[in-house]
Order: C-alpha cells, then sequence, then structure tokens
C-alpha cells in the first residue's frame, strides 16, 4: 500500500509512529489500523535523488559529430 517493505513497517511500528494490535485470533499476528496508513501516506513527501554525475565527452566541450574522433585521439582500451 505504502510501497516500502515490511521491516520498514515494524520500524515505524517500533518506533511508535504507526500503531498496532494483537489480533484475538492469533497473537503472533498484528493489525495497523487503515486510516494510520493513509494518514502517513498523505503526509509521505518525494525526494528525487540526483542523476550520478558522469565524466566523459560532454564536460570536455565536444560536440556529438565530433565525438568520435575525441574518442579516437583520447581514449585507449585498458
Amino acid at each position: 500500500m505504502l510501497g516500502v517493505s515490511h521491516a520498514k513497517i515494524w520500524k515505524l511500528v517500533r518506533d511508535g509512529v504507526l500503531a498496532a494490535e494483537s489480533t484475538p485470533l492469533d497473537t503472533h499476528e498484528k493489525l495497523v489500523r487503515v486510516a494510520d496508513l493513509e494518514a502517513l501516506k498523505g503526509e509521505r513527501s518525494v525526494t528525487r535523488r540526483p542523476w550520478p554525475r558522469t565524466i566523459g565527452a560532454a564536460d570536455l566541450g565536444v560536440q556529438s559529430d565530433e565525438a568520435e574522433g575525441w574518442l579516437e585521439a583520447n581514449w585507449r582500451p585498458c
């Protein structure tokens, strides 16, 4: 529902962010209120990770039509 792992849910329960109750039929199972999950889902903010920095021809000011010549002159396989 939240797009997170079971471990993350149980961390939220352990930290007191989510309340969980034992079920009457099985003490090993826990119940979390849907309203609590919805509230948590509503306050979740999406943080975008930055793209990884690459070093290549674009950083050196090489135009696309010059890339092949630049690679032949500057790149040597190991």
